[in-house]
């Protein structure tokens, strides 16, 4: 014989709401997201770097992060993310409202997987501008397609999730199939952590290599760091795809979702914008009265501020010149060597020789 017994909630389980916190996430990372990707600009031109690929890369991962955080907004409002699924039943628009949280679903992945690997290819661009090294070379470019083969395998399986995909929002239609969705987020979220390993790993060689002390190579090391600061963000959201169930009380635990997902995509961007603002510090820092003083502290220097800059080795195509990160980097350090000039620090765009004398940022 059938149980038909309905489960019975208590009143204060029909009232528990915990979608204050994800309203408060999307309101502080859509400030902070404004704010670092309006200075990675104004540092860009008051260096007047070139635009690159980087920066067009960034700027369309801004779109997506803004479609995110957008997108996100609407759960939490019209859709009511934050309650618990069998309240939404109980209001007289529960159609409706589990019909717009269900586009939410298929559109937030979506979002998501193309702003942080539009991110990721960013910094692998950045990577491009300023390593010299031909099978590094070859590495960022093959790490760059590796990159859109797992954005597209991901995103694919979310236009095809239910057949037809109206089952997707409408369960009870005759015939519907749909995939294991707790399998393919933690698919997707596995498959889009294992770059950020690779990307730390493509810049060691190059610092191993310096001729520089040991705390440059840990301060220009941290910079290169800096564009993976979302990774343990990351680690934290995959973890909560096994802990959470995304198909049982959807509508509640989407939210902890969201916030996972949300934070991570922000640090993410603003450690991208992080790269360029070197510029910007320095005049802020020359205002402020510091200009003698800049890169005194953890990072070793001669109490000038100064480009980071390297001498081409003997035998490259530009070997009387010298590489310029032009602004690409927030660490400046100087190394005087017996000639005058300065030590290797990075490899980076070859310049006019005339340039190899310190000259102000």
């Amino acid at each position: 014989m059938t149980n038909t017994t309905q489960p019975i909630y208590s009143s204060n389980y029909l009232k528990q709401y915990n979608g204050n916190r994800g309203i408060a996430v999307c309101i502080a990372l859509s400030i902070l997201q404004s704010v670092f990707f309006t200075l990675r600009f104004i540092s860009r031109y008051i260096k007047k770097v070139p635009w690159g690929v980087d920066d067009t890369l960034l700027v369309l991962a801004a779109f997506g992060c803004a479609a995110q955080l957008t997108a996100s907004f609407v759960a939490l409002y019209p859709a009511k993310f934050g309650y618990h699924y069998a309240t939404i039943l109980m209001w007289p628009d529960a159609l409706q409202k589990l019909e717009i949280g269900a586009k939410l679903a298929l559109v937030l992945p979506v979002t998501y997987l193309s702003a942080v690997y539009l991110i990721r290819l960013s910094i692998v661009a950045t990577y491009l501008r300023i390593i010299q090294e031909r099978w590094q070379r070859m590495a960022c470019w093959i790490v760059g397609f590796l990159m859109i083969v797992a954005c597209l395998a991901t995103i694919v399986p979310v236009f095809i999730a239910c057949k037809p995909l109206k089952a997707f929002w409408n369960p009870n239609m005759p015939g519907a199939k749909c995939i294991d969705f707790n399998t393919w987020f933690r698919g997707a979220g596995g498959a889009s952590l294992i770059f950020d390993p690779m990307l730390l790993a493509i810049p060691i060689p190059v610092i191993r290599k310096l001729h520089a002390s040991t705390k440059t190579k840990v301060a220009l090391a941290a910079t290169f760091a800096t564009g993976s600061i979302g990774f343990v963000a990351g680690i934290v959201r995959f973890v909560g795809y096994f802990k959470y169930d995304v198909v049982g009380d959807a509508s509640w635990v989407a939210v902890e979702l969201l916030v996972l997902t949300n934070v991570e995509l922000g640090l993410y961007f603003i450690a991208a914008c992080l790269f360029a603002l070197k510029p910007l510090m320095i005049l802020i820092w020359t205002k402020l009265g510091y200009a003698n003083t800049y890169g005194a502290g953890s990072y070793p220097s001669q109490g000038h501020v100064t480009h980071i800059r390297s001498p081409i080795r003997p035998g490259d195509s530009h070997a009387d010149g010298y590489t310029d990160l032009e602004g690409d980097f927030i660490v400046l350090v100087e190394h005087p060597n017996k000639m005058g000039s300065h030590e290797v620090v990075v490899p980076g765009k070859a310049v006019n020789p005339s340039r190899a004398e310190e000259s102000p940022c």
